[in-house]
């Protein structure tokens, strides 16, 4: 599947339930309304949706877009930040439905800002983020996961700040995957996996997987049923061995290492994951501007 051209650089591309979710954003620190863009295609590359969240902030002087998810049916949710002209700030939700391109409802989280959001099987929507207040005055006793229904009601938190330290745990290649009733998270701020379930939410901190590139983040893939596999780049082990690539590599849990999945292919440096479906892993090629299928092993 191709790009279209006029998504010239893509910032963040998510395959999920069917759709291509693309998010364009400018360099500029404060966006300004328009400046930042997210479109949802169906996987044989038509555009379905594109709209700037800005569009339905009509009082914002800057607008942040953070992330986006859609379900099977259609809907979108992209979380967003915004700040008025006197310096007010809002964080919210803004809830969509593609095939009618209508605007749904806008959902106001302050003080809680969602960085990353995913739907459930249930049509909820789960988001990774900090409360902004309780950050600002140096607290750790917030949570950091939280689940909201459609139409805005809070229904759960979990996961405190406390449990990581100094160093703020989100980010946005946060990695969040659904399975039934069990929701998985890569925090790669913090190299820490998070499973989880209705009871409560375990915390494995590893040591950082492999890298030949400093500060590199870790991307991170979920196949159902399966452990995390990570995505990473590495020097070649084939026949240039200068070169670097993007290697496969699973954390055993007994020994407390990074394994290499020498089943996996090495990839180029310009792939990188974007989603899962029933056959494999959904990759990003940047070279060639297209989405290809790696079957899984």
């Amino acid at each position: 599947m191709a790009i279209p051209q006029r998504f010239s650089a893509p910032a963040e591309l998510r395959a999920e339930n069917g759709f291509l979710i693309i998010i364009d954003r400018n360099a500029s620190r404060n966006p300004g309304p328009g400046e930042h863009e997210v479109s949802v295609l169906t996987m044989d590359g038509t555009v379905r949706f594109s709209r700037p969240p800005s569009a339905d902030l009509p009082d914002a002087k800057v607008v942040v877009l953070e992330n986006a998810t859609i379900a099977a049916n259609g809907t979108l949710v992209v979380a967003a930040q915004a700040w008025s002209r006197e310096g007010a700030a809002a964080a919210v939700l803004i809830v969509y439905d593609v095939a009618t391109q209508r605007t749904l409802r806008i959902i106001r989280t302050n003080p809680v800002v969602c960085f990353n959001v995913a739907f459930d099987s249930d049509g909820d929507v789960w988001c990774v983020g900090p409360d902004a207040e309780a950050d600002r005055a140096k607290r750790s006793d917030y949570s950091l996961l939280w689940r909201y229904a459609i139409d805005g009601r809070l229904l759960a938190r979990t996961l405190t700040r406390s449990e990581f330290g100094p160093v703020n745990p989100w980010s946005r290649f946060t990695t969040m995957t659904l399975e039934g009733s069990s929701l998985h998270l890569w925090l790669p701020q913090v190299s820490a996996f998070v499973d989880v379930t209705s009871k409560n939410a375990l915390v494995q901190h590893v040591p950082a997987a492999p890298a030949s590139v400093p500060r590199e983040l870790t991307h991170m893939i979920k196949l159902p049923g399966r452990k995390p596999i990570a995505l990473t780049v590495v020097r070649g082990t084939d026949a240039d061995r200068d070169s670097l690539h993007r290697g496969f590599f699973q954390f055993d849990a007994t020994s407390r290492t990074w394994e290499r999945l020498i089943d996996w292919p090495e990839l180029p440096i310009g792939f990188w994951p974007i989603g899962v479906d029933d056959s494999g892993v959904l990759l990003w090629d940047r070279y060639q501007r297209q989405v290809v299928r790696l079957a899984s092993k």
